[in-house]
């Protein structure tokens, strides 16, 4: 991606760094994907500094802004071959808001000192230590958060790809957008933070921070599931030895069993790390979950009364949650089949009365599907879902394969047949049967 350095208009500061970054009707849209490439347009090197001094002086008094650029001039008059670098480090230093200029004349400044400090500090240390405190000043000031998204934004984008300053920008402007109760507008998308985690070169525990800090921002702003999925992604990146990984993972179960429309528990029974918290209480009431019912549920509420507030729990919502599942467990072994409202009721420890509100309710959270009958007293089932999907499970699925496939095998014959059976005699003797040409096919 080529980015434009431009000059001067009307002493305004034109657009000098043509970024990647786009709003949208208000919306963030993406992040620059490829290397920039800066191309230096109008005005020559002194002449570029002494507009970024003039617009940071711009507020001064006469005699101050007289005191203020001194110090620029004699650095520009240098000549020292790292006349460059002490420059643009003293202007840096010099950065301590974003200034009184307009939108478009704050985000032009920030574009060229960025263009000049990349220039000046073609390594990642010297970039680090450069940028790194103007990144704070950005995020610390008062200014709309609109304009801080916008030169953060084309920061990230005109550092190389591979920059592990991107990890510290984006985490300014993921902390921005949590304290504004903005993060829809940076449009976070986790295959994005899957490939630039894969692509800047930081650490594991750099990777981790990150993972952190987003599952954190959804922890307060955002919906549960995308809080659980950077959870999860969170606790996956820590060493099972790590003293962060115990809370990490009680905290994304109770996020699972707090959440009234969570119903998979797959991605909690799959984490290799889950043996972690085998001792604890809430590691019992995750298995309760994931294959128990009502009454094991009461027994682990009779034992673990203190455990309910320490994870924000509410006992009702517990209860409602086993009895879904329940009702979803007896629908997986009835698939095709009529599931009398007694056994629903007995397992659910619920009056026969309350079985097709209990179903309706299943029904809603898209845990089955079937058709009640009040006078048969009995729930059809068409489909259900499984909490989880165990070996077990794959084997009856591979048996009701099978059975389907030899129930097809005499559908076919019957048609087969009565084909045959229409036609002449010749016609008959050259048909092949219907059960060898499948089990070819098979």
């Amino acid at each position: 991606m080529v980015q434009v350095v431009k000059g001067w208009l009307s002493g305004q500061f034109a657009s000098r760094v043509q970024s990647a970054s786009k709003f949208v009707e208000g919306k963030f849209n993406g992040m620059a994907s490829s290397d920039s490439t800066l191309i230096f347009g109008d005005g020559s090197f002194e002449e570029q500094v002494q507009e970024l001094v003039n617009y940071l002086a711009r507020d001064l008094a006469e005699d101050a802004r007289t005191s203020f650029i001194s110090p620029f001039q004699t650095a520009l008059l240098s000549q020292d071959k790292n006349r460059k670098q002490k420059t643009i480090t003293l202007v840096l230093g010099a950065v301590k808001g974003l200034g009184s200029g307009s939108d478009k004349e704050i985000e032009g400044f920030f574009n060229l000192l960025y263009a000049h400090t990349l220039a000046a500090f073609p390594d990642e240390a010297g970039q680090k230590e450069q940028l790194l405190p103007l990144i704070h000043t950005i995020s610390a000031t008062s200014n709309p958060s609109l304009i801080k998204y916008r030169i953060l934004t084309n920061l990230f984008n005109i550092l190389p790809r591979r920059s592990p300053l991107r990890l510290q920008v984006y985490e300014a402007l993921v902390t921005l957008a949590t304290a504004q109760d903005e993060l829809d507008l940076l449009g976070v998308k986790k295959t994005d933070i899957e490939r630039w985690l894969s692509e800047w070169d930081i650490s594991a525990d750099e990777r981790s921070s990150l993972l952190k800090t987003l599952s954190d921002a959804y922890s307060k702003r955002g919906p549960p599931e995308t809080f659980l999925d950077f959870q999860l992604s969170y606790i996956s990146s820590l060493p099972e030895t790590s003293g962060d990984i115990q809370p990490a993972i009680l905290g994304a179960i109770a996020t699972v069993l707090k959440t009234p429309n969570m119903f998979d528990f797959d991605s909690l029974k799959k984490l290799p790390s889950l043996k972690v918290v085998q001792s604890t209480p809430l590691y019992g009431l995750l298995q309760v979950f994931l294959d128990g019912d009502y009454s094991q549920l009461s027994e682990w509420l009779s034992g673990n009364e203190s455990s309910i507030g320490e994870f924000g729990l509410d006992r009702a919502g517990l209860e409602k949650k086993i009895r879904l599942l329940s009702i979803a467990t007896l629908a997986t072994q009835n698939v095709g089949k009529d599931l009398p409202y007694s056994t629903v009721a007995s397992t659910l420890q619920v009056p026969a009365t309350d079985v097709e509100k209990w179903s309706i309710d299943a029904m809603r959270a898209n845990l089955i599907s079937g058709k009640l009958s009040q006078p048969a007293q009995a729930l059809h089932i068409t489909r259900a879902t499984h909490r989880s999907f165990s070996s077990g499970d794959w084997v009856q699925l591979e048996k009701r394969l099978l059975n389907w496939r030899a129930e097809l095998v005499g559908v076919l014959d019957v048609l087969a047949n009565t084909k045959q059976s229409r036609k002449p005699r010749g016609a008959q003797e050259a048909e092949v049967p219907a059960e060898k040409t499948v089990q070819a096919a098979a």
